[in-house]
């Protein structure tokens, strides 16, 4: 028997805790399942938001395990299992919205790699510690899924001749969003949205090609993307725009700006129309319904939608090839102790974070 410690709830009027149970190793997980020891998980917005629509009513009393990214050792494997043995280094993202009976703020995270796909092999890059590796691996597999996703997922076929907009340059998603873009799918031109004082670091060491600033006094982003496309691409428009902050002030433009359904063009948005205020969430300011009505609106001549990221291995096996290449580094803003997983969700609620935020769990 080991002690088995995880981050935990019960539905959003109860607080965050550690609790604690023993398991036996030798027992506790079926033919088809793997045993993670978790060495780090990462926190996302998305734990935040699902504590907080935790309902009493519909959410039970069983209490539910906090995080989704992870990175850990396969301690035990069931004997049917097939691409994973013990001693394997393995990052990914454990879904579960319903129940979130198991999460990955744990020592220990008990899957089947059959139904749970999002996770691969990682390897230590060249001088790394034990502690860094883990900690960047466990860093990326929701947000990199995510950017993948967006620029996949309507089978747009993007490549050179392809123009894209990121909305939220600085983000973690903006980031692994334009590595993709250059490296993998050699998309021409991407173009972002940041903060002028982000301009510089987005173009010349994250790679953007053109930047625009949302914090003009003088004239507002969508003014600038739209002199931009005018001005600069003459006309030709954007394949995609990738909403990674939440915005709403380019739809006035958007014919401008963006081709239209029959032209393939789309707009894709993982936030909805504003952002998040992660302290202040209630069931209907969540629902978006202004996004809804663009949705399916059947009289509007663009498209729109929300991006879920799916269960899959394709994202986390290009992840992983791309740190080993080096035209992906994962942002870690902050680590934290187990122990200091209240101060993990204060950052993440602090909206200043410039990258993941990492909870050492061994």
């Amino acid at each position: 028997m080991v002690a088995h410690n995880s981050v935990t709830y019960i539905n959003r009027t109860t607080p965050l805790t550690i609790t604690s149970e023993e398991i036996d190793l030798d027992r506790c997980y079926k033919d088809s399942e793997i045993v993670v020891e978790v060495h780090a998980a990462a926190l996302n917005p998305i734990d935040i938001l699902l504590h907080a629509l935790s309902y009493p009513s519909i959410s039970g009393r069983k209490k539910k395990v906090l995080g989704k990214d992870y990175s850990g050792v396969v301690v035990k494997a069931g004997k049917s299992v097939k691409g994973f043995k013990v001693g394997d280094l393995v990052n990914g993202m454990y879904e579960d919205f319903l129940y979130r009976a198991r999460g990955s703020v744990s020592n220990y995270l008990i899957l089947d790699p059959s139904k749970q796909l999002s996770i691969a092999h990682f390897k230590k890059l060249e001088g790394q510690t034990d502690d860094d590796a883990f900690i960047q691996n466990a860093g990326w597999p929701l947000i990199f899924g995510t950017a993948h996703t967006l620029l996949t997922e309507k089978k747009q076929n993007l490549g050179p001749d392809s123009k894209v907009l990121v909305l939220g340059a600085s983000t973690s998603v903006g980031n692994a969003l334009l590595k993709i873009a250059k490296n993998e799918l050699k998309i021409g031109t991407v173009v972002g949205t940041c903060s002028e004082g982000s301009i510089q670091y987005n173009k010349e060491t994250v790679g953007f090609d053109h930047l625009v600033p949302y914090n003009d006094t003088s004239k507002s982003a969508a003014q600038h993307i739209r002199d931009y496309v005018k001005n600069e691409l003459h006309g030709e428009k954007f394949d995609l725009i990738a909403d990674c902050c939440g915005s709403n002030e380019f739809f006035p433009f958007i014919n401008e700006i963006m081709k239209s359904k029959t032209k393939n063009g789309h707009y894709l948005t993982i936030v909805g129309d504003n952002k998040f205020n992660y302290r202040k969430i209630e069931l209907l300011k969540a629902i978006n319904i202004c996004g809804l009505i663009r949705r399916f609106n059947p009289f509007k001549n663009y498209n729109y939608s929300f991006t879920m990221v799916p269960s899959a291995s394709d994202y986390m096996e290009l992840g992983a090839k791309m740190i080993q290449k080096g035209t992906y580094k994962p942002q870690i803003d902050s680590v934290y102790d187990f122990e200091q997983y209240q101060d993990a969700v204060e950052r993440l609620l602090s909206n200043r974070a410039k990258g993941k935020i990492v909870i050492k769990v061994k």
